[in-house]
């Protein structure tokens, strides 16, 4: 919000444009980095240079959609009350349709009607999650513009003390506490609850010896712990089609109680081994309970795009890519929990059982720098307090339960 800052000022598409390049430059470097390492192809990096400058183009268009509105609406007010309300409220109206479009919209040009979420202005909030307590009850975008109107305030009092707008700011900053009551919160206990890294994925290790180590990780945790319920392996923890290894699964619960339940993050290919889907796997006493398939599929990482196949084969190629599943699995409980797999909480796509926890399993590791991990970590708080419900987080690196 810095161009609040500067006054009697006619903004430009170049301007925001310019703007957006210098922001999301230093924003996406956790991209440059997987692109980097791990892209394919001599031109991988053009698809970051790419990326930075597609959305740089909404932060032009918030900047020239706010000179417009004040072009057609502002000048023509008189008053000089009248045109100061009337200027907060252009500011509003272009950043909230800036940042709805960026979030909710800017990926469309990859055949899919969704955006880039990690620019959620409300990510930061997460520090204080007092202040977000309301967002149950009024949604992100009364929040989006709660956030606009403390910036305009702000900047208004940076320019020019009132007491009016002190006050007003206040209130902007203190509203949550009338929203404060004592309800009945769903929580989830850490008792019984064990992690395990996938490390193995970090060897050059074939399947069976994948299977082979995930074993003896498991017989060992067995031993040092009598009281385990819940074993908890992320997002692709196995690199393969587990259902394949279904009649040898008693090698991994051998030393485990009859009710202790293993969730690992898996593949699995159908009977006649056309289609794969990423999936998590609820195994106990050596046998598959239940499979919950992935519903949203990532761009060029899980799917190829087809309007825009310039990059399509940046991290992954045609006959590696995943299905979508054909069967209802929105309201699936995988022993009191609620699954869901990476992307499809990032992009909001996943149904909410009321009342029932989530169990969120991911491969963090694709966001490689600290800070896209944090935000990953934030965006999966953000979402438990709008849904009101605790998130059991299980990451490429470690997990943790949110509440």
């Amino acid at each position: 919000m810095t161009p609040l800052l500067v006054t009697n000022k006619k903004w430009t598409f170049q301007e925001g444009y310019a703007w957006g390049l210098l922001f999301f430059a230093g924003h996406l470097t956790w991209f440059a980095s997987i692109v980097y390492t791990q892209g394919q192809g001599a031109m991988r990096m053009g698809a970051y240079f790419g990326l930075v400058a597609y959305l740089s183009l909404y932060s032009g268009f918030w900047l020239w959609f706010k000179n417009l509105l004040d072009n057609r609406y502002v000048s023509n007010i008189q008053n000089h009350n009248g045109k100061c309300v009337a200027s907060c409220c252009t500011w509003i109206i272009s950043t909230v349709t800036f940042i709805y479009l960026t979030c909710y919209c800017s990926m469309a040009i990859f055949d899919c009607f969704e955006g880039y979420p990690l620019i959620n202005p409300l990510l930061p909030l997460v520090s204080w999650p007092w202040y977000l307590q309301p967002i149950a009850y009024l949604g992100a975008i009364n929040y989006w513009i709660i956030i606009v109107l403390v910036n305009v305030s702000i900047a208004s009092l940076y320019k020019k003390f009132d007491i009016k707008t002190l006050t007003f700011l206040i209130v902007l900053l203190g509203f949550p506490a009338l929203f404060y009551r004592n309800s009945k919160k769903i929580t989830v206990s850490k008792d019984g609850m064990f992690y395990l890294q996938p490390t193995w994925n970090e060897k050059n290790l074939t399947p069976y010896q994948i299977f082979d180590e995930i074993g003896k990780q498991l017989d060992q945790l067995a031993t040092q712990h009598t009281d385990i319920k819940f074993v908890f392996i992320p997002e692709s923890g196995f690199c393969g089609n587990l259902f394949y290894w279904r009649n040898q699964l008693d090698r991994w619960t051998g030393l485990f109680s009859d009710t202790t339940t293993i969730f690992i993050g898996a593949h699995r290919y159908d009977l006649d081994g056309k289609k794969s889907f990423n999936s998590l796997y609820q195994i106990c006493d050596g046998k598959i309970v239940t499979i919950y398939d992935k519903q949203h599929l990532m761009i060029f990482v899980e799917r190829i795009p087809q309007l825009l196949p310039l990059f399509s084969g940046l991290f992954t190629t045609d006959d590696c890519v995943f299905s979508y599943p054909v069967h209802d699995q929105s309201k699936m409980i995988m022993a009191g929990f609620q699954p869901i797999i990476c992307s499809e909480l990032f992009y909001e796509k996943k149904k909410i059982v009321k009342d029932v926890p989530i169990l969120f399993i991911c491969n963090d590791s694709w966001l490689s720098l600290d800070y896209a991990k944090q935000l990953a970590k934030r965006s999966s708080r953000l979402y438990g307090l709008r849904h009101r419900l605790p998130i059991v987080y299980v990451g490429a690196y470690d997990w943790e339960i949110i509440q």
